[in-house]
């Protein structure tokens, strides 16, 4: 099953592959520079934004860490 997994995210990467590469294929190294520092910062401020928890979130957190840390005291205690 894993091989299935792993080739369809090769799939993905290989599509997106080419589109990358239909998109800079005509840049000069000034220009693919600039494309590229752009992608790059844009990835990284998609990143940043997922990785914030919402206030939600961060309640469910808090209440599944204090769960963990009174399991880890009965299990110690029994």
């Amino acid at each position: 099953m894993a091989f299935f997994k792993k080739r369809k995210v090769a799939d993905r990467v290989e599509r997106r592959f080419q589109q990358a590469v239909g998109l800079v294929k005509d840049l000069d190294k000034k220009e693919f520079n600039r494309m590229m520092d752009g992608i790059k910062s844009a990835w990284e401020a998609y990143d940043k934004i997922r990785k914030v928890q919402t206030v939600d979130e961060k309640e469910v957190a808090d209440i599944a860490n204090v769960e963990k840390e009174l399991d880890y005291l009965d299990s110690k205690e029994g």
